[in-house]
């Protein structure tokens, strides 16, 4: 599941630095071609499409980030994994006795998962390693 999350963030990451030359292009025909590749790529262009319709760019980060629907979403696969964390451990979810479940606790906690991210970039690698 942690390597599903990653995949997911490094395709929004090529979209951000790498697809867009330029921030003229922002809202263009090029751009929303773009996104709609992005949704593509995590297999998630018709789930998208039909909660959302038309291509918006935030709403796409949102659904790929923070989807706790989408198999694919970030915070459904931090949420996944530490399902199966609290499975192997036999910790109740919602307690922690292991630093790996409060590590992966503290990324599934909300819509600031990318905060936290950024705030602690060895977090992630902590968790996984």
């Amino acid at each position: 599941m942690l390597e599903r999350a990653d995949k997911t963030s490094r395709i929004l990451d090529v979209k951000y630095f790498l697809l867009l030359r330029s921030a003229a292009d922002v809202g263009t025909p090029l751009d929303e071609i773009q996104w709609a590749a992005v949704l593509r790529s995590a297999s998630a262009f018709e789930m998208y499409r039909k909660q959302h319709g038309r291509i918006a760019p935030g709403n796409i980060v949102n659904f790929l980030l923070l989807n706790p629907a989408f198999p694919r979403a970030v915070l459904h696969c931090l949420n996944q994994a530490r399902s199966s964390l609290h499975s192997i451990t036999g910790t109740p979810l919602g307690t922690a006795r292991h630093l790996s479940e409060r590590l992966l606790g503290r990324l599934c906690s909300g819509p600031h998962v990318h905060r936290r991210r950024r705030d602690h970039p060895g977090r992630a690698a902590r968790v996984s390693g």
